[in-house]
């Protein structure tokens, strides 16, 4: 086990960097990917809740025209 870690520069940037990029596709695919994937329902659900309020705000204009809501 004495000659597992590296002891100069050379050795340290031939470990760590494939770490990093381990470390960095692990991220993009569990972190990046699902963020992408909530922020895109969260614009369909404000598209979807916008148009149910335009809904109800056409039926209550329809009450309110025809007078007879009392």
């Amino acid at each position: 086990m004495n000659g597992f870690w590296p002891h100069d520069a050379v050795g340290w940037i031939s470990i760590v960097g494939p770490s990093l990029g381990v470390l960095g596709f692990l991220l993009n695919k569990f972190v990046n990917e699902p963020l992408r994937q909530v922020s895109k329902d969260l614009k369909n659900l404000r598209h979807d809740f916008d148009e149910r309020l335009d809904d109800h705000e056409r039926r209550i204009q329809y009450i309110e025209d025809k007078g007879d809501f009392l």
